[in-house]
């Protein structure tokens, strides 16, 4: 092993230590798909071509660098102290910086994500006059997602902190509000 591929190691080892590598091609899958704080795949060089051409699709449609690095995979593996592992994911700011200057020159590949807008080009010509800013805003507001794709968060479930009133031979009852039904306790007859 070269002095560059020693320091990796150790540095991964240390990244591992400290909570900050995600091992395995599915886990690291999920982690670029789900969170998306990966900053850096590692990919061994006796990995499979399956799970080079998984990884790096996913990373390329997620915009993540990623890397074929000169370690094996049992050497991989060992330094995050599994037997074999293909690929690993740093999701630290900190080590991503220090893995740079450790992998050989050209290796890293920085795709650009989908969803980036700083190259967005309208497909209409500029116009002239007092027209002008009318296709921008339109441009503008297509940008903004719409109501069913935003987060589950961010909705709010129709009249749920409401009580409902149900009717029940001549009487109405009460039916559970939220904080009754967190507490366990029965609503009241009204």
């Amino acid at each position: 092993m070269t002095a560059d591929e020693t320091k990796l190691t150790g540095l991964l080892g240390i990244a591992m230590k400290a909570g900050r590598i995600v091992f395995g091609t599915d886990r690291l899958r999920d982690r670029i798909r789900g969170s998306g704080d990966v900053y850096i795949a590692l990919i061994a060089s006796d990995a499979s071509e399956n799970t080079v051409k998984r990884v790096s699709g996913c990373c390329s449609y997620y915009g993540t660098p990623y890397a074929v690095c000169r370690l094996t995979s049992e050497q991989l593996g060992g330094c995050v102290g599994k037997g074999v592992c293909a690929c690993v994911g740093v999701t630290d700011a900190r080590f991503y910086k220090g893995v740079l200057p450790l992998l050989p020159d050209g290796s890293v590949i920085r795709p650009k994500a989908e969803d980036d807008e700083d190259d967005y080009e309208p497909d209409y010509p500029p116009s002239e006059g007092k027209d002008a800013k009318a296709p921008e805003k339109a441009a503008e507001t297509s940008l903004k997602p719409e109501r069913s794709e935003r987060k589950r968060s961010e909705r709010k479930p129709k009249n749920f902190y409401k009580p409902k009133e149900r009717e029940s031979g001549g009487q109405k009852l009460n039916t559970r509000t939220r904080s009754d039904a967190t507490s366990g306790r029965r609503a009241k007859k009204a």
